[in-house]
């Protein structure tokens, strides 16, 4: 019914060729800013925080 034999090397590296390899993309790499202000997001934490930049 179907075929199960695949591409021969010919034919692999001429679709290489005309539409590029099969590479994936890497992922993007999250900043470290958003990073250090989400751990500071929390009111719990951010009380304290205030209190000691008002008590120096």
């Amino acid at each position: 019914m179907f075929a199960t034999d695949g591409l021969t090397p010919g034919e692999v590296q001429e679709s290489r060729n005309r539409h590029g390899g099969d590479v994936l993309a890497p992922p993007k790499r999250a900043s470290v800013w958003p990073l250090c202000i989400d751990k500071y997001s929390d009111l719990a934490i951010r009380t304290p925080l205030v209190a000691d930049l008002f008590a120096v």
